[in-house]
């Protein structure tokens, strides 16, 4: 099963501290947003107070969390590179600081912006928390979903004077990422440019199929609208069970060896669930191979891409979407003695929809250590840990 989660702002569209709010509620560390608020005061040199407070939205429980300062940074890239350490939070960040910018730069046409609102201090809490909440969750780098967004309606007043909601920077982050939107009843702006650049970099617009949720946090939001005003974030697993996938094929007759396993390698890494390549007689009697892939119908258009651009193939032959049954598997860490080497081995157990145990695998990584720790022939080595195996 995957871990991955799904945001919901067509509620009541999104902000950066709505999404601190739901991110805490959801089991994030506030130790750890506490802290990078602490850099950020001491960078900004300006006072920083957050206020936390559980609330009632029409009856829904949920986290209210505010920022108040009056603290400005023009340099949004480079005070986010200073106050998050971890590499995964600072990645993520500066890729939500870089939209952001990016989108100022198309709106006024120039390359080098000042940020107004976005360039308040407020705005760095936001990506920085949201950043350190989902790397506390173990969040970024996992496929996340998101409804579409609700956005408001009427206008906003900015300091380039009142504009229509969807503000001009949010509606170029929205036309740039092809997210889907809905206007409300409600006259606010509910989707702010800073909580929909997040949004952004986080996820795929779109339902996840066979989702289990174990975790929901809900972040409120301070307008008092019709409807509740929340956003909630659902963290669960993707059950395995039933796979959409789809079947990818190409034929290549003048790519080496070296460039197929390269190939190989990248198409996993970039989700391809299996990968064949199989020896083959093209056109005019010359030597191929055909490369054959197995998907998620999501990742079809990535996976194409690393197609062409590693191989150069011409053309792509895609599968018609299909059922795949698969067992359920976990891995487990179990005791093991055998000669040379006693202690714990990681195996793959598959079950089927009973619970009976089908399937027990040592894993590959670890048969391959012992076998350089014990100097023993690697089949050697898998023959005895399946030989003494006791689940």
């Amino acid at each position: 099963m995957t871990t991955t989660f799904y945001i919901d702002p067509l509620q009541s569209g999104i902000s950066g501290n709505m999404l601190l709010g739901a991110l805490i509620d959801a089991g994030g560390s506030e130790k750890k947003f506490l802290a990078v608020v602490k850099r950020i005061e001491k960078e900004a040199r300006c006072k920083i107070n957050v206020k936390k407070e559980k609330v009632k939205q029409k009856g829904i429980k949920a986290l209210f969390v505010d920022i108040e300062t009056e603290g400005r940074y023009g340099d949004l890239e480079g005070i986010l590179g200073k106050v998050l350490t971890g590499k995964k939070e600072k990645e993520f960040a500066l890729l939500v600081a870089k939209t952001i910018l990016d989108g100022e730069k198309a709106v006024h046409g120039t390359k080098n912006v000042h940020l107004h609102e976005l360039g308040s201090v407020d705005t760095v809490v936001d990506i920085a928390g949201a950043s350190v909440l989902l790397g506390s969750l173990g969040l970024l780098g996992r496929r996340g979903f998101s409804s579409a967004v609700l956005v408001g309606k009427g206008r906003v007043k900015t300091e380039h004077g009142e504009l229509s909601i969807p503000p001009p920077v949010t509606t170029e982050i929205l036309r740039k990422f092809k997210i889907p939107f809905y206007f409300s009843s409600d006259e606010f702006e509910l989707a702010t440019p800073t909580g929909v650049a997040l949004l952004a970099n986080l996820v795929r617009f779109e339902e996840p199929q066979n989702f289990e949720v174990g975790t929901i946090g809900t972040g409120a939001g301070g307008f008092d609208l019709k409807n509740p005003n929340i956003l909630r974030v659902m963290i669960g697993k993707l059950l395995p069970l039933e796979d959409s996938i789809s079947m990818l094929e190409t034929n290549v007759d003048d790519v080496s060896g070296e460039v197929l396993g390269y190939t190989l390698e990248r198409l996993y890494e970039m989700g391809a669930l299996d990968v064949q390549i199989q020896p083959t007689i093209t056109k005019k009697g010359r030597p191929g191979h055909i490369i054959s892939v197995m998907c998620r119908k999501e990742d079809t258009d990535i996976l194409s891409g690393v197609l062409t651009t590693e191989t150069g193939t011409l053309g792509i032959r895609t599968g018609i979407v299909q059922k795949r049954q698969t067992l359920k598997r976990e891995i487990k860490k179990v005791d093991i003695d055998i000669p040379g080497y006693k202690g714990k081995v990681r195996v793959k157990v598959a079950t089927g929809e009973a619970g009976n145990i089908v399937n027990v695998k040592p894993e590959y990584e670890d048969v391959k250590k012992i076998a350089k720790k014990t100097k023993l022939p690697f089949r050697k080595v898998y023959k005895e840990i399946e030989s003494t195996l006791n689940l």
